[in-house]
């Protein structure tokens, strides 16, 4: 026997409710799946917070124990090899400076330079020489004084330049020196 639907309206309610339900059915799915991540970022979050704060709480310990004890051996003597190589200077290119600034009237009799230079125990460059003009020597030495403290290279590493001593009387000897600061040989600032 066959079926015969008299009643469409019946049918198309009941598909239409079917739908509704269907409709609502995946709406509140993902309205729980929204609200299930919401909770889980919410509990990370916190979880974060919490192991943020743990981790401050160690880092604040550590420091004070970095702060109370010494550092060992090897950590002094890495700290003092460290030092000594910023601390040391090439010499070459402050050598070719002094060679280019000397003017030809000038014979440097001695050039010294080291770390532990004269009373003073600052790095520097000492040179001593005479002035091979007769007129004007004082001039040619602050001349020369100039040269030094305009050369880009020496002026870099030793900014300080200045005569600690001449002799117009001695065949016009002179000694120059070349220091970072302004101490002079013999301890006076």
């Amino acid at each position: 026997m066959y079926r015969i639907n008299v009643y469409r309206e019946r049918g198309d309610k009941e598909r239409a409710r079917r739908r509704q339900v269907g409709i609502a059915a995946g709406v509140g799915l993902l309205v729980g799946v929204e609200l299930l991540l919401i909770g889980l970022l919410a509990l990370s979050g916190n979880l974060l917070a919490e192991r943020n704060e743990e981790l401050r709480r160690s880092i604040t310990q550590l420091n004070a124990q970095v702060d109370t004890s010494p550092p060992p051996p090897e950590v002094r003597f890495a700290r003092a090899l460290v030092q000594a190589r910023e601390e040391r200077v090439d010499w070459t290119p402050l050598l070719h400076a002094v060679g280019r600034r000397t003017p030809d009237d000038v014979i440097l009799s001695r050039i010294a330079m080291g770390s532990k230079l004269g009373d003073g125990g600052t790095q520097g460059i000492d040179l001593e020489g005479q002035n091979t003009t007769e007129v004007n020597s004082m001039e040619a030495l602050l001349r020369f004084m100039n040269a030094l403290r305009a050369d880009s290279t020496l002026a870099a590493r030793f900014p300080t330049v200045s005569l600690a001593g001449a002799d117009e009387e001695r065949s016009q000897t002179f000694r120059i020196i070349c220091r970072k600061s302004s101490a002079r040989p013999g301890g006076n600032s």
